[in-house]
């Protein structure tokens, strides 16, 4: 305040020693006006730089914590992920779409989310059209589209692994059924057709995944030969 009012005394008193030269050239003393007025304008409305809050020098330096914070959904999501819920994870989806909108995190809750009903299928053909939307989703979302987030690999791995073990059910499924239709069949070619046909629904549901399932090829030539056996068994039998 003292320092203002400093300011506007040494103001005024210009102004009293300028006032003759003010009287008798009007054309001075209105240029002095304008210039007086302007100057206050600018102290009047001009923040000065030595005040500017020390928050507002780093904008970004909350941004990037917060999007920190925001990655940490994905690690949280897979640590519970035989408990979470769809409706739970859409609501961090929701977080995500309203701070980062096109943060890569997005298409891993995608993936995570979409695969929550794996324990729920029950075909070979419906497992892999899920994994291959799970993948590549419909609106650039999905696991590939997120290959520039930190936690690209950790959830790639945990879903192939859950989509693997998923796909070894259920194509046991389907030896341990032929088995027991074979057992109900009377002669050798019936036996070997239930067994056969068994196999080419196994071989023919792996072309079905479109995106590539790390070790689905050894999955399915270790059920490929398992069903060979009992063939060449059925063939042996016979023999005897």
């Amino acid at each position: 305040m003292a320092k203002r009012a400093s300011k506007l005394l040494w103001l005024l008193i210009a102004l009293f020693i300028l006032s003759p030269v003010m009287i008798l050239h009007p054309k001075i003393s209105a240029t002095l006006a304008g210039i007086i007025i302007f100057w206050l304008i600018i102290k009047r409305y001009n923040l000065p730089q030595n005040k500017i809050p020390p928050e507002t020098t780093n904008p970004k330096s909350g941004a990037i914590k917060e999007q920190a914070d925001l990655c940490e959904f994905v690690p949280q999501i897979i640590a519970n992920y035989d408990h979470i819920t769809e409706f739970e994870i859409s609501n961090m989806d929701n977080q995500l779409f309203e701070t980062a909108p096109f943060i890569a995190e997005r298409g891993l809750l995608y993936a995570l989310r979409i695969s929550l009903c794996l324990p729920q299928i029950k075909n070979l053909n419906i497992l892999a059209s899920r994994y291959n939307t799970t993948c590549a989703g419909a609106g650039g979302m999905g696991l590939l589209a997120s290959k520039r987030s930190h936690n690209y690999q950790l959830t790639y791995d945990f879903l192939a692994k859950k989509y693997l073990e998923k796909f070894v059910k259920l194509a046991d499924n389907i030896f341990q059924d032929a088995k027991t239709a074979a057992e109900n069949r009377k002669t050798k070619q019936a036996k070997i057709t239930v067994f056969n046909k068994a196999k080419n629904k196994i071989k023919d549901s792996k072309t079905a995944f479109e995106c590539k399932l790390p070790d689905l090829d050894s999955a399915v030539e270790a059920l490929e030969n398992q069903i060979c056996e009992e063939i060449e068994s059925i063939n042996a039998c016979v023999k005897l």
